[in-house]
């Protein structure tokens, strides 16, 4: 388990984060939610100890990763920097082994090798840029870390390559019970993918929630009434309106889910009123803007 409690980041007098809380537990893919200047990458550079906070208490298994030896050998951030090397890929991955005195799994890295159509006799430096990721993160996967943290990493990878790396971290977290944080600009590295969301927003982060948590937070229904004309309509009954759109003589809201304000809903007895699913792109739209 890796814990945050009183997180607090101050940069040029501008304060990022503060008393910020959370936690991650193995076994999970969990997606880091927040509007771009929210701290995303601050907070995960804070997590391997390369962006030192004004305080927190960052443990893990109940032991604080300052100075943590372990932590160290079993974590690994990943970003879309690229890796400059004339070694090839099967050789950084041996002197990596060396440097975190840790014994390789070469099946975890033929098989990520073969999948992902990388030569691992070929110098990275050589490698087109798309390559020179997949190789980078087959290298570091194959020393089992517990703890992954992948900072925009699929972003810009061909379809292909990101999705087999999304399936093959899944099996992962799985297997070695794996703590999996993934930061992206993109819903699509998020849905059928982690397990929880945590938001940042205006300095302070949620604890996780699922995805199935997030979806039913707030419902949205079709309304086509002729006395609906604007929000205050229903904020005039009672019904706090997240989300209000009037096209083509058709209203649609998106409220709480909650039964006391759909029974609300339901007592106005508009001409139709239909419920829609929501996506997790406007879920996460609705929870970020509330």
């Amino acid at each position: 388990m890796l814990e945050i409690k009183s997180y607090n980041y101050v940069y040029d007098d501008k304060t990022i984060f503060k008393n910020a809380n959370t936690t991650f537990v193995g076994g999970n893919i969990i997606g880091l939610v927040g509007e771009n200047g929210s701290g995303k990458t601050t907070f995960l550079l804070s997590l391997v100890g390369v962006n030192n906070p004004n305080y927190a208490i960052i443990t893990y298994n109940k032991e604080p990763i300052s100075d943590n030896l372990y932590y160290q050998r079993h974590s690994v951030y990943l970003s879309d920097e690229i890796i400059e090397t004339n070694k090839s890929s099967h050789d950084y991955l041996v002197g990596l082994s060396k440097i975190y005195s840790k014994t390789i799994n070469w099946n975890i890295y033929d098989k990520l090798s073969e999948k992902l159509e990388f030569d691992p006799n070929e110098i990275i430096k050589r490698m087109p840029k798309g390559k020179r990721r997949v190789a980078f993160i087959a290298s570091r996967l194959a020393l089992q870390p517990e703890v992954i943290i992948l900072d925009e990493y699929l972003d810009g990878l061909d379809i292909r390559s990101s999705n087999i790396i999304r399936d093959f971290l899944i099996d992962y977290k799985n297997t070695y019970n794996a703590i999996i944080i993934i930061s992206s600009h993109s819903t699509d590295d998020i849905k059928d993918f982690c397990d929880y969301l945590v938001f940042i927003d205006s300095m302070i982060m949620t604890q996780p929630i699922s995805l199935k948590d997030v979806v039913n937070k707030y419902a949205t229904y079709l309304v086509v009434d002729d006395q609906v004309t604007n929000r205050d309509f229903f904020i005039k009954k009672g019904i706090f309106v997240k989300d209000f759109q009037h096209i083509n003589n058709k209203t649609y809201i998106t409220i709480e889910n909650d039964d006391a304000m759909i029974q609300r809903l339901n007592d106005l007895n508009l001409s139709q009123v239909k419920r829609i699913q929501e996506t997790i792109e406007e879920a996460v739209y609705h929870e970020l803007t509330s």
